[in-house]
């Protein structure tokens, strides 16, 4: 990243990449490094949002980074914390679909994390 710098094309990528090694990791049992690797995409999608604001973009983006290491701390049975990036993560999908309402993808995704909230 020192030959291109810190964009926010760059950072995005940064945090994609993190995410996909994440699953990997988790895919393997290796849940530690699957958490770390979450949570550092989730630091990197935060600091786009303030950095580039609330767009469908950014909101999407960080979403899928709180639901990944909210699915994680489902499945370590962190059930309180699960609950807190589940919410979060809720909050922001509704807001997406107020602002996107042809992306069924949203609907879907509230309706999924909604069950699994009342799961917990």
């Amino acid at each position: 990243m020192d030959t291109l710098g810190e964009t926010p094309d760059t950072l995005r990528d940064l945090s994609v990449s993190l995410n996909k090694v994440g699953q990997q990791e988790n895919a393997l049992g290796r849940r530690e490094a699957a958490y770390q690797l979450y949570q550092e995409s989730l630091k990197i999608r935060r600091r786009l949002l303030d950095t580039l604001g609330e767009t469908p973009d950014t909101l999407h983006d960080l979403c899928v980074s709180l639901y990944l290491v909210a699915e994680l701390e489902s499945t370590l049975e962190q059930n309180s914390s699960a609950k807190k990036y589940y919410k979060e993560c809720l909050k922001l999908l509704e807001r997406l679909d107020i602002s996107c309402p042809e992306n069924e993808q949203y609907k879907n995704t509230i309706t999924e994390i909604e069950k699994k909230l009342s799961q917990l």
